[in-house]
């Protein structure tokens, strides 16, 4: 099981919530 490939999905959905905050 590739756990940097779960560990990217998270970064990746911190990184869209971060940008999200970030425009609102």
């Amino acid at each position: 099981s590739p756990y940097w490939w779960q560990k990217d999905i998270n970064s990746t959905l911190d990184i869209s919530v971060d940008r999200i905050a970030h425009y609102c």
